[in-house]
């Protein structure tokens, strides 16, 4: 699966201390998904290693949210989506602009035909092209954009992240849209 391991792990585990990491499963796929983030994969293609990190995973056709509270593991009901819903996207170009924010935390830029957009750099990092399984998955495409969300893909899986507002670089980021930063520099 083109997802890197490390990184879902990593997000997985802050999203159930934080916001609380919502699993579901239909008949062929597991949901799972944070407040920033979504993916859902193909059964026989998860590694074990998530569903182990995941735990106990909802019956079909049902959606749960797991938290941690007071230092309790905790267990709800949760509404929305089981798969990732289709979208009309457009193509995207991962930049090697990098923004730290004040929290220290690395953001890329994505240019989209004629605007930017900011997204948390371990969403542009969570797709690797060495973990694509060669012999029963195809090659990513991505990233792609929607108004607020990038998304990339495969044929055994989906990730979704959501853009990160930046209000205090409005001016800055529709300065730079007038710039094509996908070029290299000669």
């Amino acid at each position: 699966m083109f997802i890197n391991i490390k990184i879902l792990k990593q997000l997985m585990k802050t999203t159930y201390k934080s916001a609380g990491l919502i699993l579901a499963q239909t008949e062929d796929r597991y949901y799972i998904a944070g407040s920033r983030w979504e993916m859902d994969v193909k059964k026989k293609y998860i590694p074990k290693q998530i569903i182990d990190l995941a735990g106990e995973v909802p019956e079909i056709g049902t959606r749960k949210k797991y938290y941690r509270l007071n230092g309790k593991d905790e267990c709800c009901d949760s509404d929305g989506a089981l798969t990732i819903e289709p979208r009309e996207y457009v193509e995207a170009e991962v930049t090697n602009l990098l923004l730290i924010d004040a929290f220290g935390i690395a953001n890329r830029v994505l240019q989209v035909v004629d605007h930017l957009e900011i997204v948390n750099n371990a969403f542009i990092l969570i797709a690797d092209p060495a973990s694509v399984d060669q012999d029963n998955e195809s090659s990513i495409s991505g990233p792609f954009f929607e108004g607020t969300s990038i998304l990339w893909e495969t044929n055994q899986a989906r990730f979704r992240a959501y853009k990160r507002e930046d209000k205090k670089h409005e001016r800055l980021l529709r300065e730079l849209s007038m710039i094509d930063l996908s070029e290299d520099p000669e």
